[in-house]
C-alpha cells in the first residue's frame, strides 16, 4: 500500500460520470446558505465560494457544498496535472467500502477524498479536527478543499428547501435569529433558536439557543405587562415565574430597543436592585454603557439612577467626578450603541 489512497465519495449524478466531470452552472457562496432577511444588524459573510451549482443538460442538475470548509483552492482544468488519477503516482485506490478495485473501474470517478493528504499536513492542525483533503473534478476546473465533508443534493440548491432535510446546515437558523433580534422582530427570533437549538450540532450550542429562546419568552412576556402600567411590580412576578436569570436577559434586550423608551428606567431600576443584591447583570461595563447611552448620553447630566449604578458596579466614592467618556471600555459601548441607533 503506498502512502494515499484514494477513496471515491458517492455522489447523485451527474458527479461520477465518465468524462471531465459537470460543468458547474455557477458556485454557491457562504452567503447563499443563509436564510433571507439575516443580515439585519449583522456585516454580511465574506462572499467565499463553498460549493457548486452543477448541470449536465436537462433533468441533470445538482449541488455540492464543502461543509466545514477551511481551504479551497480551484486550478483550471487544462493546466491541473491530474495527480489524483496519474498511473504513475497514483497508489492503491480504495472506494468508501474499503475494498481494492481496478484502475480501471475508477475512469472517470469523482469526487475523492485523499488519505494521509501531504496537502492537508501542511497546514497546522488546532481546527482541523475531523477534516479531509477533497478533489473534485468540474468540466473547467479541479477543486480541491479541505472541509469535514462533501454534501450533495439534487436539483437545484435552496436554503429553504435544503435546511428542511439538512441540519448540518442548521447555523442558517442562528444567523436569522440573531439577525431578527437585532432588528426587534422577537418573535421570528424565537423561532429561529428553537430551530435551531432541535439541530445544534454540540451541546453547549443547544444550551446556547435554549437560553436566548428563554430570554426572548421572556421578554414578550415583559412587554405587555409593563405597556398595561404594570412597571416594577411585571418585573417581580416575573422573576417569581421563572427566576432572575431569564428575566436578566429579557431586561437587557428592552434596554437596547430602541423603541421601548417607555421602558427603559423601569428596566435601569431592577438593575439596580440586583446590583444590590449582588445578582448576576452579565457584563459591569456593557451595563454602565448602556445606561449612559439611555440616560446620559453626553455625561454630564449626571443621573442619579445611572450615577448609583456605576458607583456600585465601579466601587467608586458619591463624590467622585465620573466621565463615562474618559473610561475607554464605556466609551467604547456607547459609541457602538450609537452606531446602531442610527443605521
Amino acid at each position: 500500500m503506498r502512502k494515499h489512497p484514494l477513496h471515491p465519495v458517492p455522489a447523485p449524478e451527474p458527479f461520477g460520470l465518465e468524462g471531465r466531470g459537470p460543468c458547474v452552472a455557477w458556485w454557491i457562496h457562504d452567503g447563499d446558505l443563509l436564510l433571507p432577511e439575516s443580515n439585519e444588524g449583522i456585516d454580511p459573510p465574506p462572499g467565499g465560494v463553498c460549493g457548486a451549482q452543477v448541470s449536465d443538460g436537462p433533468g441533470m442538475t445538482a449541488w455540492v457544498l464543502f461543509h466545514g470548509l477551511q481551504v479551497i483552492t480551484t486550478v483550471p482544468e487544462e493546466v491541473h496535472t491530474y495527480w489524483h488519477t496519474a498511473p504513475d503516482d497514483v497508489p492503491d485506490r480504495v472506494p468508501e467500502g474499503g475494498t481494492d478495485i481496478e484502475a480501471p473501474e475508477l475512469e472517470g470517478f469523482s469526487p475523492w477524498r485523499i488519505e494521509n493528504s501531504r496537502w492537508l499536513a501542511k497546514f497546522r492542525p488546532r481546527h482541523l479536527e475531523g477534516h479531509s483533503h477533497f478533489v473534485i473534478e468540474f468540466y473547467d476546473h479541479i477543486v480541491e478543499v479541505i472541509c469535514e465533508e462533501l454534501l450533495f443534493g439534487e436539483g437545484e440548491f435552496d436554503i429553504e428547501e435544503v435546511l428542511a432535510k439538512e441540519p448540518r446546515l442548521g447555523f442558517a437558523h442562528l444567523r436569522h435569529a440573531q439577525s431578527m433580534e437585532k432588528s426587534g422582530r422577537l418573535e421570528a427570533a424565537l423561532t429561529s433558536y428553537q430551530n435551531y437549538a432541535a439541530c445544534a450540532p454540540h451541546v453547549d450550542h443547544t444550551d446556547y439557543a435554549t437560553r436566548c429562546a428563554t430570554s426572548i419568552r421572556a421578554t414578550l412576556q415583559l412587554r405587555p405587562a409593563l405597556g398595561a402600567g404594570g412597571g416594577a411590580d411585571s418585573i417581580r412576578e416575573a422573576i417569581e415565574s421563572i427566576g432572575w436569570e431569564g428575566v436578566c436577559p429579557a431586561l437587557w434586550n428592552i434596554l437596547r430597543d430602541d423603541n421601548a423608551q417607555a421602558h427603559w428606567r423601569t428596566c435601569a431600576e431592577a438593575f439596580l436592585e440586583a446590583v444590590r443584591e449582588g445578582s448576576p447583570i452579565g457584563s459591569e461595563v456593557a451595563l454602565v454603557g448602556v445606561l449612559h447611552h439611555r440616560f446620559d448620553p453626553t455625561g454630564k447630566q449626571r443621573d442619579e439612577l445611572v450615577w448609583e449604578v456605576t458607583r456600585r458596579l465601579f466601587q467608586l466614592n458619591e463624590d467622585f467626578d465620573y466621565d463615562p467618556f474618559k473610561d475607554r471600555e464605556v466609551a467604547k459601548q456607547i459609541r457602538q450603541l450609537r452606531r446602531e441607533s442610527e443605521a
